[in-house]
């Protein structure tokens, strides 16, 4: 499969997945954005630990993942 067309579906699933979230509801959203969120510090922390860095993996994606959480249950 050549890598348009596997980007294509990759967004029109992405995009999909996004409005659902949207249409279901404000906490469906926020869920959905959490895990987002929770995934992508989790990459970005394995990205930095092979550069030969020691972060503080679960840490930091708990902590940005919180933050997340309370800023967005505050609005």
């Amino acid at each position: 499969m050549n890598n348009f067309i596997q980007r294509t579906i990759t967004g029109f699933f992405f995009v999909t997945i996004l409005l659902s979230g949207i249409f279901f509801g404000k906490y469906t959203f926020i869920g959905l954005f959490m895990l987002i969120t929770f995934t992508s510090l989790w990459e970005f922390y394995s990205m930095t630990e092979k550069s030969g860095f020691r972060p503080q993996k679960l840490i930091g994606t708990l902590a940005g993942t919180a933050f997340f959480l309370i800023s967005s249950l505050y609005l």
